[in-house]
């Protein structure tokens, strides 16, 4: 974490630290330029970090950590923080079982930063809203796929359209309603199912449509029934067309 390009230096504190954003993770360096920028996706806010990860280490002793705040936070190994299950379980008990090496800093999920050297948990940007992170320590978001949406900054993870909804692009904010003639019964999706024969959807943003009365037909994505005209009549259900009347019947309007 340090350097010094002097010689007959006599005392540790001629050592210079690596600046935060930086970090070196080996002994006897000589020039500035040995510091090692943090990685895109992550942020150093310390000083002569000694890592290239923020992490605990298990201690020789029981002796206060130098960030003990930082390492009882610890509750699994999913963090910035790397300590086996058995320091965790150290640290509920209030023993003292791991230090803090300091390091540089994964952005969390639904943030990137995409230049390195970055020095502080500001410089992880927010992904903008149509787009998302689930990882940490990300360089850049991803877009939203095809009936799914992210409405607001930061979002881990984008929203399944509602049903009776669709979204045909990628990277949106929201989603549209199905038109008339049309339903969707399935949430996170990007079309729209059309209403089969014999039934209609004469409103917006359904999840189901509406089955035709007798007398009435229609075919596929309608919005209102058909009446079956004066000499056909609904022999099958409003499913099929109407049927014309044989020689010698007859039928008004709507049989």
């Amino acid at each position: 974490g340090t350097w010094i390009d002097t010689t007959g230096s006599d005392s540790v504190g001629d050592c210079i630290a690596c600046a935060a954003g930086k970090y070196l993770d080996s002994t006897g360096n000589v020039a500035v330029t040995d510091c090692i920028d943090c990685i895109q996706g992550r942020y150093g806010e310390s000083a002569a970090a000694v890592a290239d990860t923020a992490r605990c280490v298990e201690a020789a002793t029981t002796s206060v950590p130098e960030d003990a705040a930082a390492c009882a936070a610890v509750t699994d190994l999913s963090g910035p923080f790397e300590c086996s299950q058995v320091v965790v379980a150290d640290q509920a008990s209030g023993t003292a079982a791991c230090t803090y090496v300091p390091g540089c800093n994964d952005c969390g999920a639904g943030t990137f930063v995409d230049s390195p050297g970055s020095n502080q948990a500001s410089d992880c940007a927010n992904c903008a809203p149509g787009q998302y992170q689930a990882d940490v320590g990300a360089t850049d978001c991803d877009n939203c796929e095809p009936g799914r949406f992210a409405s607001v900054l930061g979002q881990e993870i984008c929203d399944d359209c509602a049903i009776g909804k669709f979204q045909a692009q990628e990277a949106q904010l929201g989603c549209d309603n199905c038109g008339m003639g049309e339903y969707q019964d399935t949430a996170g999706e990007s079309s729209c199912k059309l209403c089969a024969r014999g039934t209609y959807q004469d409103g917006s943003g359904q999840g189901s449509c509406k089955a035709c009365t007798a007398g009435t037909y229609t075919d596929m994505g309608a919005s209102s029934c058909a009446d079956c005209v004066a000499g056909r009549a609904d022999l099958d259900g409003p499913s099929t067309p109407c049927t014309a009347c044989q020689v010698g019947q007859y039928s008004d309007v709507g049989s």
